[in-house]
């Protein structure tokens, strides 16, 4: 059986956030941990972190799932397709593939990324109604060809240079598509989230139903309130 790793691009300033996103509640965790502690679960291993603004932090919060961790020392001057190489090169001897992805698509499900892992091929891309996502999936000797790429269009840039065969693997989950840059739109995810579990936002196996709908209230409120918005997520009383 194929060893699967994966590299977790967390390196970045959030800038257009307004709030550092590897921290941000998602079900009944943060946007990090749940992403990493999904993918070892999923039979991942090993899950780098490249970390770098505010990386002592995430570390720290990090530090008990298993994840590994490689600082971006240059993360201001820096592009992400940087922190993705850093990545590869840290583990590519121990796997026959990594997986990869940046740390602000936490909606993925367990079912995604296992599908992905049983596909052979060189190159792995999850699609969603036709749109590309993520997390990508390369085979170890192409991801090293990969990090010679010295174009400006990043991993996409090098993957549709680089001669393989992109192979895609359309997926029931527009998780893989969904990213969060801004407020509005993790506001819109938290929401989304929440009627995807059929009111379960925090976890469908966290307590009972009304303990979790309870619980989960009171976190979106938290949200709100830390981005000084009045706005109510639809659909949530």
């Amino acid at each position: 059986m194929a060893k699967i790793g994966a590299v977790i691009v967390a390196a970045g300033l959030s800038s257009r956030m307004e709030a550092f996103k590897p921290l941000l509640p998602f079900e009944d965790s943060t946007i990090s941990k749940h992403i990493v502690e999904l993918l070892i679960q999923s039979g991942i291993n090993p899950v780098l972190v490249v970390t770098g603004y505010r990386g002592d932090e995430l570390e720290a919060h990090l530090a008990n799932t298993g994840a590994r961790f490689l600082r971006n020392e240059k993360y201001r001057e820096t592009q992400m397709f940087d922190s993705i190489k850093m990545g590869i090169e840290a583990i590519a001897d121990e796997c026959d593939r990594i997986m990869l992805m940046p740390v602000d698509t936490p909606a993925i499900t367990s079912k995604t990324f296992r599908q992905v892992a049983a596909v052979d091929a060189d190159m792995v891309r999850t699609t969603y109604g036709g749109e590309p996502g993520h997390p990508i999936m390369l085979k170890v000797d192409v991801a090293r060809e990969l990090c010679c790429y010295t174009g400006d269009r990043g991993l996409r840039g090098a993957m549709e240079s680089s001669g393989y065969t992109i192979t895609n693997v359309n997926v029931h989950d527009c998780g893989v598509n969904w990213d969060v840059d801004t407020k509005e739109q993790y506001q819109a995810l938290i929401g989304w989230n929440y009627r995807r579990w059929r009111g379960y936002p925090i976890h469908p196996h966290a307590g009972t139903r009304l303990n979790v709908q309870r619980r989960s209230r009171m976190c979106l409120r938290t949200i709100i309130s830390w981005f000084g918005s009045r706005k109510r997520i639809e659909g949530i009383g």
